[in-house]
């Protein structure tokens, strides 16, 4: 049996059937499409090589990358919004030389002044987070040598 709404824009019920096995049926129109929602913690991910020079252009951000020799220049972004806060994490990996290094801007701030630079070994994989606080970048390793 098909129960037509008399009114297609109000919520409406039909009780059927006898007690003790009666059914409900219900209809509940469909209201508008609503506004996006917030992501959640989904993030873009950038891939690539990097080179002496990288300009690191988004956050919230993943940046999945082989290292191809030192980055000798590392740019960072910048707030769009003042007071705007959000992290680029860096998931590094060596290439087969390994040794390469990150020459880190000086507006990074490291635990106790220590920058730090992923792991040297040949295709080994780091993770470096970036957070910026809305006023600084503050630098943090999320961990080395991952095999």
């Amino acid at each position: 049996m098909t129960l037509i709404p008399t009114d297609p824009t109000k919520a409406q019920a039909w009780i059927r059937g006898e007690s003790p096995n009666q059914i409900v049926d219900l209809y509940v129109p469909r209201g508008a499409r609503g506004d996006k929602g917030d992501p959640g913690d989904l993030v873009s991910t950038t891939t690539g090589t990097w080179g002496a020079t990288v300009v690191l252009s988004a956050y919230p951000q993943t940046y999945i990358s082989s290292l191809s020799t030192s980055v000798t220049s590392l740019s960072l972004p910048t707030a769009a919004v003042a007071g705007q806060s959000g992290t680029v994490t860096l998931v590094l990996t060596q290439d087969a030389t390994g040794g390469r290094t990150i020459a880190w801007p000086s507006v990074v701030k490291w635990p106790e002044g220590i920058a730090q630079q992923p792991a040297g070994g040949p295709e080994t994989v780091s993770v470096i987070h970036l957070m910026w606080t809305g006023a600084a970048w503050l630098g943090m390793v999320g961990g080395k040598s991952f095999a």
